[in-house]
């Protein structure tokens, strides 16, 4: 079948109407939005360690009562370091009161012994002492001659340092010191600069017949 020349024409024109349509019909469909794509979600991340630090340290460490003895036909003297009269130093603040002794010191030596929390962490604190009083100060076999002592106390160097101490510490109470173990002296050694330290007291009471030098250790625990 042959077509004319105006009917090939009309054709051409029905076919470039027609693609034209389709194309507007597919531009609009882009315009609403395109529906039924793939869709691909990636995550990135930000990561971070922190470190603790668990530190105790003895910031006043020595305690030299120096060299003397017990006053003629006295049984014994007694030595004591606590904080009952403080001073504008922040660890000038012991006391050595002498009690029928000759010699010793009765001032402010090296400081009383004080105890810093100088990590990031709250810390219970425990002590252990290398020896008991015997052992330590030795002497009260003579029959004029009282037995040694070695008793110690904690107290709060700074405002509320310590959340809670050993009940049997509180009030500043004088507890034997014994070796052989630990005890826990704080529970909750606050780390913050302002409030981290605690003092601890000595009281010793020296027989008439104890001699020679003696040097006694102790050592502190602090456990997060």
């Amino acid at each position: 079948m042959e077509f004319s020349n105006k009917t090939l024409a009309w054709l051409v024109v029905a076919t470039i109407l027609i693609s034209m349509g389709g194309t507007l019909i597919s531009l609009n469909k882009i315009n609403q939005g395109v529906t039924g794509y793939a869709t691909s979600n990636t995550t990135g991340n930000v990561s971070v360690t922190v470190a603790t630090s668990t530190v105790l340290q003895f910031v006043s460490a020595n305690l030299n009562l120096g060299t003397g003895e017990v006053v003629i036909n006295e049984s014994n003297c007694t030595l004591y370091i606590d904080n009952t009269t403080k001073s504008p130093a922040q660890y000038n603040i012991t006391r050595v009161d002498v009690n029928d002794c000759e010699g010793f010191l009765n001032t402010t030596n090296d400081g009383t012994l004080i105890l810093e929390n100088a990590g990031n962490t709250v810390l219970n604190v425990s002590l252990n002492f290398s020896s008991n009083a015997a052992g330590f100060i030795g002497g009260g076999s003579s029959g004029s001659a009282t037995a040694p002592a070695l008793m110690f106390h904690v107290f709060t160097n700074e405002t509320a340092s310590c959340n809670q101490f050993n009940a049997t510490l509180s009030n500043n109470s004088w507890v034997n010191a014994t070796s052989g173990g630990a005890m826990t002296i704080c529970n909750g050694l606050s780390w913050t600069n302002s409030n981290d330290t605690i003092g601890i007291g000595i009281y010793l009471s020296i027989p008439v017949d104890a001699s020679g030098s003696k040097q006694l250790n102790i050592t502190a625990q602090g456990t997060g």
